[in-house]
């Protein structure tokens, strides 16, 4: 049995208890989450290394997920975020609901995408204009995408590439992509 032992990747022996208390964290951060916000559905995930603001203020359905590192804020304590089911923030999403947010069932947000619903206009000292956003059913984020305050609509089945920036509203089912993001595609 030891000689067994000492076959094994000591790599394996190591990391392994790391995925296990990564888990547990997990679980913890989802529960302390549920506590704070009673009005979300016991099956959801939430990274125990995402940071989340004003937790009552948020309803998550069955299957929502909040990946690692995900920050998800508000300027505003009355702001309110519904996420639909089985919506996904990947990993190092930064979300910001200060101006209502509303994210629709199946909604894939990717890695390092940004989604703001407030800014400040051309003084960053002055009051924050918030602007609600609705983020509709099926929609893609890419990777590194933003989406910008003013937008108010992402249509349903829409899919807004990798480091585009949106700028305007996009049709149901458009493809948008680009720096100042421009509709390639729009299904009827």
């Amino acid at each position: 049995m030891l000689r067994a032992m000492s076959s094994l990747p000591w790599v394996m022996l190591i990391r392994m208890p790391r995925a296990v208390w990564r888990g547990v964290l997990d679980r913890i951060a989802t529960e302390l989450f549920l506590m704070a916000s009673p009005g979300s559905s016991r099956d959801i995930s939430i990274s125990y290394s995402a940071q989340i603001m004003y937790p009552a203020r948020i309803r998550l359905e069955a299957g929502c997920r909040i990946g690692p590192r995900c920050v998800v804020v508000s300027e505003r304590k009355d702001a309110s975020l519904v996420m639909g089911p089985n919506v996904n923030l990947v990993s190092d999403v930064h979300l910001d609901f200060s101006g209502d947010v509303s994210l629709g069932p199946d909604a894939f947000i990717s890695e390092g995408a940004i989604v703001y619903s407030h800014d400040h206009g051309r003084d960053p000292r002055s009051f924050p204009r918030f602007t609600p956003l609705s983020i509709d059913a099926g929609v893609w984020v890419g990777a590194r995408a933003i989406i910008l305050p003013g937008v108010g609509l992402v249509g349903r089945g829409a899919t807004v590439g990798a480091g585009s920036v949106v700028t305007k509203p996009c049709p149901d089912g458009a493809v948008v992509v680009g720096a100042s993001s421009r509709t390639i595609i729009r299904e009827s």
